[in-house]
C-alpha cells in the first residue's frame, strides 16, 4: 500500500524536526589535542545532549528546548570525576566522587544554572543584554561559584578558513574573585554556535584552546 504524499511528506518533515545535530570540537592543552563530538536529540519536550571525547570522558546534559539545564552527568576517568546533579525548582542537588569518597551536596540558586558553554548562552546571545549572571558546579570539589558572562564586542573571525562573524564573550567569577580567573569565548552571530573558546584552569595552569570543526 502506498501511502498518499501529503501523509509521506509530513512523516518526512516530522523526522526532520527531530533530528540529530552533531558538533565536532578539537581542544589543545600544552600541546595536547583532544576531540568532542556532541550531539544533540530532541526528545518529547526535552533536548538531550551528549558529549563523548578522545580521552573516553562523557558529559550528558538534559535540558528544556530553550537549553537551560535541567541534569548533568559528567564522567572523566583520567581526573577521577563521576558526577550526577539535577536541579528542581530552585533546589539544585550534586552526587559524586571526591578524592575517591562519595559525597552528596544541595543548593538553593536564584539564578541560571550552566555547566557546558558550548549550549549555554543560547537566549542571551539573542537578547539585546549585555550581561548574564549564572551558577557554576566546580567537579573537583561539587562547590557552586557565582560567574557572570558578558558581552564585549562583534569581531571577525576565521577558522579552517571560513569567515565568521562572532559575538566576543568575556566570563568571569563573579566581585573579587573575578581576578583570578576568566574565559574569552566566541560564538556565531547568526547560529549562536559556540566557535572558540580560551581559558586556563586558574592560576599558573596552561591555557585550554578549543575550536569548532566544520565536518562535510
Amino acid at each position: 500500500m502506498h501511502l498518499p504524499y501529503f501523509v509521506t511528506a509530513a512523516i518526512l518533515f516530522a523526522s526532520s524536526l527531530f533530528s540529530a545535530e552533531t558538533l565536532h570540537y578539537i581542544s589543545t592543552t600544552a600541546g595536547k589535542k583532544i576531540t568532542t563530538e556532541w550531539t544533540i536529540e530532541e526528545k518529547e519536550d526535552k533536548l538531550h545532549i551528549t558529549g563523548k571525547s578522545s580521552d573516553d570522558s562523557i558529559s550528558i546534559l538534559e535540558t528544556s528546548k530553550d537549553y537551560l539545564l535541567e541534569n548533568f552527568t559528567q564522567k572523566e576517568p583520567q581526573k577521577g570525576y563521576d558526577i550526577y546533579a539535577s536541579q528542581k525548582g530552585p533546589l539544585l542537588t550534586v552526587t559524586g566522587k571526591v578524592a575517591q569518597n562519595t559525597k552528596t551536596k544541595s543548593y538553593t540558586i536564584d539564578t541560571p544554572w550552566v555547566q557546558e558553554f558550548t549550549f549555554a548562552f543560547k537566549d542571551f546571545l539573542a537578547s539585546n543584554k549585555s550581561e548574564y549572571k549564572f551558577e557554576i558546579l566546580r567537579p573537583e570539589d561539587l562547590e557552586i561559584h557565582d560567574m557572570i558572562a558578558i558581552k564585549e564586542y562583534i569581531e571577525e573571525l576565521k577558522i579552517d578558513e571560513i569567515l565568521y562573524t562572532t559575538q566576543k564573550m568575556k566570563i568571569t567569577l563573579q566581585g573579587f574573585k573575578r581576578r583570578f580567573w576568566k574565559a574569552e569565548v566566541w560564538y556565531d552571530t547568526v547560529t549562536h554556535k559556540m566557535l572558540r573558546y580560551k581559558a586556563n584552569s586558574g592560576p599558573g595552569t596552561p591555557i585550554t584552546e578549543t575550536v569548532f570543526v566544520k565536518k562535510p
